[in-house]
Formats: structure tokens, sequence, C-alpha cells
């Protein structure tokens, strides 16, 4: 639900080449249980108790269990599901006794070792807070193949340089998000001053292999995009058996600039304009950082602009909302992808005069969402919903404290996955309830649907 995100599943997930050497505790296990408590807010001192599958480094041969503590006492905890394996990356602090946690936390929010545990109450406990790397293990993963290799042969021998050459890096997000820079070369330098290059492949990737333990020094150069800016300190470390990661940001500076007008021909104020790559087959793949909203007299200008076939569009890979209320429509006017304008534009390149008008609203209704409890009694003082198409964001809402009655205004003439929640926050107390989810075909105003949470009230 928005309001309540505190992922960081948005951002490149660490490698375990590059990080084995600095990572004190790293094994695979799987959730056996935990004493979260849902009536008692997000202060309490959450444990995982951890079945220990596979040790890779730092716990003591033949560890069988540990405690995992997720950051506890916040509302931003990691949430680890028992269905799944998890490779663990913890250890940056010494560990505690369970028992220890548990009776530190405040008086008020005091928990008991659950019966489950009895015998258990000197069991490690370790850290794995938000943005930890932990995650969940995938079919044949990769990270899974080296630390078994490496933990079967040592840290020892030759590693590698791997990374990407991309446009306008902001934030190291997914690094699939953004457009690679297909001509740019790779060049690492030892200190002996021995060179090796190495150009990117279609997706931008590059790999230098058997490179000796070292510090080196890596530039990238692109014939079209000039000289890229190396994302770490100018000397990169490849530690023995492993590897060093290396991110290029090739910045363009290229700006697209023109005028929104509505269907009558106005001005379109604050309305968010965006640009994406056009790929094969006429999808439009969404960038970060992409956006730029227009002026009261309906003129915007996107910056950053790469490289490539790129489209400028209103509403760009979105549902209708009440404020964006129409399709994706993309410049000089039309809803297909292929039939846009595609600028390829070259670094530190302007395009001027540039007008979009757009098509005419949609219709739009009022879909009325009742939030209930798994007894059916209305779910007052904190219902909220929402609704997605297609997996788009389109509008959420809260009722009224006294009322479990939430307005969502949606197109007409769509289907909606429709989403509840509970959410209850006061001083000292956050108290949060998941609900189910439900696909309505919403083909008139007013309609009115009904939803459980997926358990109690909370007390």
């Amino acid at each position: 639900m928005p309001g309540l995100a505190c992922s960081c599943s948005s951002y490149e997930p660490a490698k375990a080449c590059a990080i084995f050497h600095t990572t004190p505790v790293i094994f695979s296990g799987r959730v056996i249980d935990h004493n979260d408590d849902k009536t008692a807010g997000f202060r309490q001192m959450t444990l995982y108790r951890f079945k220990v599958l596979e040790i890779f480094k730092g716990l003591p041969a033949g560890t069988k269990e540990v405690f995992i503590n997720p950051g506890s006492m916040t509302s931003c905890k990691t949430n680890f599901k028992s269905d799944a394996d998890y490779l663990v990356y913890t250890g940056y602090s010494q560990p505690v006794m369970a028992v220890t946690a548990l009776n530190t936390q405040p008086t008020s929010n005091t928990k008991q070792m659950p019966a489950a545990w009895k015998g258990l109450e000197k069991l490690p406990v370790y850290d794995v807070a938000l943005c930890n790397p932990t995650r969940a293990i995938r079919n044949n993963d990769p990270d899974v193949a080296f630390l078994r290799s490496i933990t079967k042969s040592g840290a020892i021998g030759n590693g590698w340089i791997e990374g990407r050459a991309l446009q306008n890096i902001s934030f190291l997000r997914l690094f699939s998000d953004y457009v690679a820079a297909l001509d740019a070369k790779f060049t690492v330098t030892s200190r002996s001053q021995k060179s090796r290059t190495a150009a990117v492949l279609p997706d931008g990737t590059f790999k230098i292999e058997a490179v000796p333990p070292g510090v080196y020094e890596v530039t990238a150069q692109s014939p079209v995009l000039g000289q890229g800016t190396i994302l770490r300190p100018p000397g990169v470390e490849v530690p023995p058996g492993g590897c060093a990661l290396v991110q290029a940001s090739f910045q363009t500076n290229s700006t697209i600039s023109g005028r929104v007008l509505n269907a009558d021909g106005k001005p379109a104020r604050n309305l968010r304009m965006e640009f994406g790559e056009l790929q094969t087959g006429g999808k439009v793949r969404d960038l970060p950082d992409n956006w730029a909203n227009s002026d009261k007299d309906g003129n915007f200008k996107l910056t950053d602009v790469p490289y490539g076939r790129i489209v400028v569009a209103a509403n760009l890979n979105g549902a209708p909302t009440s404020g964006r209320p129409y399709e994706p429509f993309y410049a000089p006017g039309t809803h297909n992808a292929l039939a846009a304008r595609v600028f390829t534009i070259k670094p530190n390149s302007q395009i001027t005069g540039v007008t979009l008008q757009l098509p005419k609203p949609l219709a739009f209704g009022d879909l009325y969402v009742d939030v209930k409890w798994p007894d059916e009694s209305p779910a007052l003082e904190g219902a909220r919903a929402s609704a997605r198409s297609n997996g788009a964001y389109i509008d959420d809402g809260r009722a009224p404290a006294a009322t479990n009655r939430v307005k969502l205004r949606l197109a007409l003439g769509r289907k909606y996955e429709i989403r509840v929640d509970w959410l209850n926050a006061k001083p000292g107390k956050f108290l949060h309830v998941e609900g189910g989810t439900k696909i309505i075909d919403f083909t008139k105003d007013g309609i009115i649907t009904a939803l459980k949470l997926n358990t109690t009230r909370p007390k």
C-alpha cells in the first residue's frame, strides 16, 4: 500500500563474489518460526528462528539454528517468508543470546520466550536489518555456486572485474532500468601499468577474467558518449578468488522541450511528461528519473535524455488516473508507440518545439470499497483500499475513522485489482493488518464491493 514502502528491492542486489571477503558470516537458511505479535505494534523485539542449511563462512561447524533480528523496533523491519530459502549475510556486529535480546527491549513491550523455544535461550541473534544484502535464493543461483566453490577451494588465485556501462545513472537502482552505452570500452590498468581492454555486450555489461589480486585503475570511453564516470573510487580492488564490480555512467546532458495541450487546445498545466526507450515490438521501457511537469503555459523540458530510440509521452506505460484521464499518449499524437516520433539525440544536444495535444478525457466513476474484519464487522479507524490495473498504481484512499467505506476514482470499462488493509498509528503504537484482493470489472459509477482483512483487529 502507498505510504508503507520501506523496501530496498529497487536497488541492484549485492553479488557474493564482491562482498564475500568483507562479510563475517554467510549461510543459507530457512525460517522455522518467529515470535512476531501482530497486536503489539512495531516497537517489539521480533526474532526469526532460522534453520541453517549450509554454512559458507563465520558460523561454527555443526551450527543447526540461529536467530535473526530483522530490524526490530521499527515499522520497516525485514519480513521473511516460511516457504523460501535465504542467503544470509550478517555478523557485522557481535551477536547476543536470544534471551538477552528479548530482555533488553522497552519494559512496556516485554516478551517472553515462546514455549517452542525452550532450551534455545543461548542461541545467537544476528542482525539482518533493512537494505542488508540478504535475499531469497533463486533456482540455479550463481551466488550459491560461487560460495560453494570458494568455500571448498579457499579465497586464493585470480579474480575478475565485471560491470556495466550505462547512461545517466543518478542512483544505483536496478541497472537493467537504464539505457546501456553500447559502444563503450573499459580499460583496466594495474600499478605496473599493464592494461587490458574489454568492449561491452549488448546489455552494457563487460567482464575481464583472470585478474591477479590487487588494486587497479579502471576507465571507460565511448566514441559517441565520451568519457564515462566510474561510480566508485578510482582504485578498485580485486580480492583473491573474488570480483570487483565497476559501473560507469555516461552523462548525456541532452534535453527535449515543448508544449502539451489538452483536447480543447488549451495549455495542460502540471501534467507529467515522460520519455521511454522504444523496444522491438513496440514495447516502451520506462526509465528512471525520466519526467517533468508542465508549467502553467503547458511548457515542459525533459533533461538527461539518453542516446537511443527515445519516445516522449503523457502517462507513459500507465493506466488512466483522475489526474491523467487517458491511455499512454505519444508525441506527436498517437496511442500507438510504433507510430510515435523517435528521438535519437546525441550528447549535449537540445530538441525544442515538440507539441503534444492530448485526446479527450475518459469517463470516470466512483468505486466504494467496504473493508471488513474476518467476522464481517466493519473495520473502523483505519480502513484503506487501493486499485491497480495491469500492475500500474491507479488510486488509493482511506475511510473516515468512523466508517469502513473507501472511495476510489477509476476509469469506467476496465478491470482493476482492489487491495485492502488496515492501519492505525498512534504515538508508540503502530498497528497494521493486511487484507485480501479482488478483481473488479468496473462498468458503472457507484458500484459497492466488500473485502475482508486477513486477521482479527489488534488489541
